[in-house]
């Protein structure tokens, strides 16, 4: 295992996938006397992953970050210790810009909701003006018809519920999650 490839010294290019555990720095010697060495590249759903990523300039830095190894790797000492940190680099950064689009992709799932519910805000102070009497109080519901007073933060909790946020970011959510839980 740790001279898998130990002595090859016609292998120029390998192809792995993105999996930190494949060669590590304790194996050493994996890729040992590999002089010709000089090329590698990633296989398996990593440029699927990269693509999903939310701005051009995390798809960017990915892509230079994947390609980088081929500018190191025909000057490296230890070809095996370049890869084994080369592979850490790249799953660290798919890791943090995966985090980022999580926290973004909560942001605008909030202000879905608060833009759903400022909707029916301005729906319900409209049917509000179209009622000719200012003691009458709406709720979001009654469609312009008189009800039971209540206050207006009542109205706003009333308004925000009758949104269906909850609804509409629950069937929009998977649209926009675009990683599988790993």
């Amino acid at each position: 295992e740790d001279l898998a490839f130990g002595g090859c010294t016609r292998l120029a290019r390998i192809s792995i996938p993105l999996n930190v555990g494949i060669v590590t720095q304790s194996s050493s010697m994996v890729f040992d006397r590999c002089e010709r060495l000089s090329k590698a590249e990633l296989v398996g759903d990593i440029h699927e992953k990269i693509s999903l990523l939310g701005l051009k300039e995390w798809q960017n830095v990915m892509n230079e970050e994947i390609s980088s190894i081929n500018q190191s790797l025909p000057h490296a000492s230890n070809k095996t210790t370049a890869i084994h940190r080369w592979l850490v680099s790249v799953q660290n950064k798919i890791d943090h810009y995966k985090l980022e689009h999580n926290k973004l992709l909560k942001e605008s799932l909030t202000l879905l909701e608060l833009v759903l519910w400022k909707i029916k805000l301005d729906e319900m102070e409209k049917s509000m003006l179209e009622v000719p009497t200012k003691k009458a109080k709406m709720d979001c519901q009654s469609g312009g018809k008189e009800t039971n007073t209540i206050s207006t933060q009542d109205m706003r909790a009333q308004c925000r519920l009758d949104s269906n946020a909850t609804v509409v970011i629950e069937n929009v959510f998977p649209f926009l999650y675009k990683f599988k839980d790993e």
